[in-house]
């Protein structure tokens, strides 16, 4: 979904509409890590305490594979008229301002369970705030790159992009939503066999 929304961005092509979605949803990513390294200090998970991080990751493991499933299965639903309004709102991702733009990549990139899971293992090495924040910041850059690295192309090789962006945007349209739900499946199988081997 992100990579279809700043490749959209992209094929306007006005570049600030990108930037400001990316800074949107590093903004989402960037303030969901403060807050939730900050609560896992707070709550007492640490590796002194190996059961209790087992369950955390069984639990996000179990929460992944869920969303999976129901990503999956709505895409195997036939289409409701809703769902058929993608044309609108493909028109109203380009018609957009920059700060719709941006408001955009703020909500789309909220934390998911998977990245929860990376900041605890952040939380886990029980560095001091600076190396932790440093940390923290290789983990934002790190789940972004979907829309960084489509940039980055795009202004090394503005012509070659161009061209590619619509072929890009119809293969996703047609398998983004597998991609998606077998990609976010094998990370919550490996989520949760951490757990369960931690418990063991």
């Amino acid at each position: 979904m992100g990579l279809a929304a700043i490749a959209a961005y992209l094929d306007r092509p006005l570049l600030r509409y990108a930037i400001a979605y990316l800074a949107g949803a590093a903004l989402a990513e960037s303030a969901g890590s403060a807050v939730v390294l900050i609560g896992l200090g707070a709550s007492g998970f640490t590796r002194q305490r190996p059961t209790r991080s087992g369950w955390f990751y069984v639990a996000i493991g179990v929460l992944i594979l869920a969303f999976a499933a129901v990503v999956y299965l709505r895409s195997r639903r036939p289409r409701t008229k809703k769902e058929k309004s993608d044309d609108k709102q493909d028109r109203r991702v380009h018609e957009g301002r920059v700060a719709v733009a941006f408001g955009l990549g703020l909500v789309m990139w909220l934390p998911s369970p998977t990245y929860l899971a990376a900041l605890k293992q952040i939380q886990d090495t029980h560095s001091g705030w600076e190396l932790t924040t440093l940390y923290a910041a290789v983990a934002v850059i790190l789940v972004l790159w979907i829309l960084e690295i489509p940039i980055i192309l795009f202004l090394l090789f503005r012509e070659p992009a161009r061209r590619h962006l619509g072929t890009t945007n119809a293969w996703l349209k047609e398998h983004g939503v597998a991609l998606l739900a077998g990609l976010t499946a094998v990370a919550g199988v490996g989520i949760l066999l951490k757990g369960v081997i931690q418990l063991a």
